[in-house]
């Protein structure tokens, strides 16, 4: 019996469908040297290191057969993904890599085959997306642009956690006054200020956040 149960299990185990491992992705946003502008609450500088992997976001909401609603605009969460199919945790949803159909079905290690998928089709619009694994080191570092009283030009620096949720600790109001400079810097970052309003901004990033 132990026997039969261990061969069972392995034919089992050899089945299953293992997740797609999260790519570390490194995000610089504005290009330095690139002038370019901002309005108020804007992100003027961001620096991401995200563990993502790739999948699909709904562009219609979409309701599971157990009546479970993912809104539109949610990316799906990976769940496994073979030669064929590629399966997502969100009401057992799979999709054909070549034929893009989408159907409902799985195992329960997530493998999606012609066999679980003839539970039912469903019609889905969505788009390539990336979806954030926050369980894996992320960070989000952002400099906004907070305004322009006088000669002085006002900031907010934001630091997400791997959460994706701004802590107080990491959040932080600065200013320059721009009589002293038009450069100026935060945390490693060097920037050129070119014209500022209390509506927008024109700037140049000349270096970017370091990484942490």
């Amino acid at each position: 019996m132990k026997k039969i149960f261990a061969a069972v299990l392995l034919i089992l185990t050899g089945c299953a469908t293992p997740t797609p491992l999260p790519q570390l992705e490194e995000i610089r946003l504005p290009e330095t040297g690139l002038e370019t502008s901002a309005e108020l609450g804007d992100t003027m500088v961001q620096y991401v290191i995200a563990a993502i992997r790739p999948s699909w976001k709904l562009l219609q909401p979409y309701q599971s057969i157990n009546g479970v609603i993912t809104p539109a605009g949610a990316v799906l969460t990976p769940f496994g993904s073979d030669e064929t199919y590629e399966s997502f945790a969100e009401g057992g949803l799979c999709r054909h890599k070549v034929t893009g159909a989408w159907c409902v079905g799985q195992t329960a290690f997530g493998d999606c085959n012609a066999l679980t998928c003839s539970v039912g089709s469903r019609e889905i619009s969505a788009v390539r997306a990336d979806w954030i694994d926050t369980s894996t080191r992320n960070i989000d570092q952002q400099l906004i642009y907070n305004g322009r009283v006088g000669s002085n030009v006002k900031f907010t620096y934001r630091e997400f956690t791997a959460t994706g949720y701004a802590r107080d600790a990491f959040t932080q109001d600065v200013q320059y006054d721009l009589e002293e400079g038009t450069i100026i810097g935060f945390k490693g970052a060097r920037i050129e200020v070119l014209d500022a309003t209390n509506r927008s901004i024109r700037y140049r990033v000349i270096e970017h956040f370091p990484p942490l």
